[in-house]
């Protein structure tokens, strides 16, 4: 039997006027920003309109621009029956929140939080990320064995693997692929995410989550450290609180979802990303996305309103 799941997408997805149309065509989806708003003390809905985009792309607030995003979207869609959900590193937190797992105005604080560590992590280390395209995850690896302080982070595909590590370990990086690697992009973030160098921000953000309320899933949530399904609070709670200092297993997860005769995904976030990733790792299945209104509408047209099945 065929099965859908929902795949929630993280930071590097946002862009500035993301959720504009979204807010403007569905009335349900207003309370998510609003409440944002009221919580953070910040104009969520003026830095996802109108940004500037300096300003939406600091760790502190993309956050929770994507969040409050991804909730929204997943308030018009919530009546697609999913039999799993997922997100990538941030996207995780949203997946709790669509599994049932934690209510929205906790998640707006608790993602607030996690930003503020990974924030302030950033600010003490001279950290940053690139993308390597065209190798295994095992080749990067073997290459950059010399290469002391780089750290495979996101493993978003066979051939798209992330390295985090301090700036002079990243150029050393950078020089050792020069010549095997399809490409390297030097990725616009602040810090070394999901590596040691976050130990300080997972320290302080694993005391906080003792403070959040959490819920036993009623969907299973494949989890980012381990790829492995989650479904109590305590699991959610950990799951949540290792990730920001390891690695995200994105490519396990999908295998794992393959396995669980899932075939059908649906991307939730501003962009096709973990769409683009998910083809670029899976065979046979259906993607979906909700980036826009077009495309959530053909979204619950394929699932509500008929069973035939046509990428979109």
């Amino acid at each position: 039997m065929s099965r859908t799941a929902l795949l929630f997408a993280g930071q590097g997805s946002q862009y500035v006027g993301m959720g504009k149309e979204i807010y403007s065509s569905y009335e349900k989806t207003k309370i998510f920003f609003d409440k944002a708003s009221d919580i953070t003390n910040a104009d969520i809905k003026q830095l996802c309109f109108e940004g500037p985009e300096e300003k939406l792309n600091q760790t502190i607030n993309t956050q929770i621009c994507v969040f409050t995003y991804n909730m929204a979207v997943f308030s018009i869609i919530k009546d697609v029956k999913a039999e799993c959900v997922a997100g990538h590193s941030l996207g995780e937190v949203s997946a709790a929140g669509a599994s049932g797992a934690l209510e929205f105005e906790e998640g707006i604080r608790l993602v607030n939080k996690r930003a503020q560590f990974m924030q302030k992590a950033a600010e003490s280390k001279d950290g940053s990320m690139i993308a390597v395209l065209g190798l295994r995850a095992e080749e990067i690896s073997q290459i950059l064995k010399p290469t002391k302080g780089v750290y495979l982070s996101n493993f978003n595909s066979p051939m798209q693997t992330t390295v985090s590590g301090s700036q002079g370990g990243l150029e050393k990086a950078k020089q050792l692929l020069d010549g095997k690697a399809k490409r390297v992009i030097d990725l616009p973030v602040s810090g070394a995410f999901h590596s040691p160098y976050m130990q300080s921000a997972a320290k302080g953000f694993s005391k906080h989550l003792n403070n959040i309320r959490f819920n036993n899933t009623t969907v299973p949530l494949i989890a980012n450290f381990d790829a492995q399904i989650k479904k109590s609070s305590k699991e959610i709670q950990e799951a949540l609180s290792k990730q920001i200092s390891a690695p995200v297993r994105f490519v396990e997860m999908l295998n794992l979802l393959k396995e669980k005769d899932v075939t059908k995904f649906i991307e939730i976030g501003p962009g096709k990303i973990l769409t683009n990733l998910t083809k670029r790792t899976l065979k046979d299945i259906y993607n979906f996305s909700t980036e826009s209104v077009d495309s959530i509408e053909a979204t619950l047209n394929n699932f509500i309103n008929t069973n035939r099945f046509v990428n979109c």
